[in-house]
């Protein structure tokens, strides 16, 4: 039954239509990858692979995927990753693919605009986040913010340590408690603060791409 996430899709590229008012609406499919492709975009089409969202307990995950990945692998999750990966396919990723800095900001659009398409969306349920992970980066976000400070990650120009920051892996590099995708989650709180700060709308949000214009105008000290 696809009526609730039919629906879902249908405001959410309603109010996606209204904050950008130029962007295109793709055609919807849905196919089976036999557990690879999550999504296919082509010009004004995309295309879901719903055999990666039967749900967290279907049993044949349990033989290819971790808890930590099938925690995303569920059917509310569709219309969610459907406007995601279309918003990113109209606002590519333009930054350093080893910096940090611009990889989280740029993430933390994506998310922040999200939040502001879909109804009762929130960076917990976007991220599929479990209550005691989002705790935890809301109780660390200071103690993660100095970590990245200084160990010079933000800015030092590192694919490999980089990329650890945007794993469904628990990040243990940090601590042996911290979840994965914490980048996501430094990044969506420089960027909400930067919204408070400067009163952006999201079609401007997203046309600026100066990262360090975005960190320094959010004011961000957790």
């Amino acid at each position: 039954d696809t009526t609730t996430m039919t629906e879902e899709l249908s405001d959410g590229f309603k109010r996606m239509r209204e904050l950008f008012p130029m962007i295109q609406i793709p055609a919807v499919y849905m196919h089976i990858s036999g557990l690879q492709q999550n999504m296919i975009v082509a010009d004004s089409l995309l295309s879901c692979s719903i055999d990666k969202y039967m749900g967290y307990n279907y049993p044949l995950y349990e033989d290819f995927f971790y808890d930590y990945q099938r925690k995303s692998m569920v059917p509310e999750r569709v219309a969610k990753d459907c406007l995601n990966v279309w918003l990113k396919s109209e606002y590519p990723y333009m930054g350093k693919e080893n910096m940090l800095l611009d990889r989280m900001i740029y993430e933390g659009k994506i998310i922040y605009v999200l939040t502001q398409i879909g109804k009762g969306y929130t960076f917990q349920n976007m991220m599929s986040f479990t209550k005691d992970e989002y705790e935890w980066c809301r109780n660390y976000e200071q103690t993660l913010w100095t970590t990245i400070i200084e160990r010079k990650h933000l800015y030092t120009p590192d694919i490999v340590a980089t990329s650890k920051y945007f794993q469904a892996v628990p990040a243990t590099f940090i601590s042996d408690e911290a979840p994965g995708d914490i980048g996501y989650f430094t990044g969506y709180r420089i960027v909400e603060r930067y919204v408070k700060q400067t009163k952006s709308t999201c079609e401007a949000l997203m046309k600026n791409n100066d990262t360090q214009d975005i960190l320094k105008k959010s004011k961000y000290k957790p």
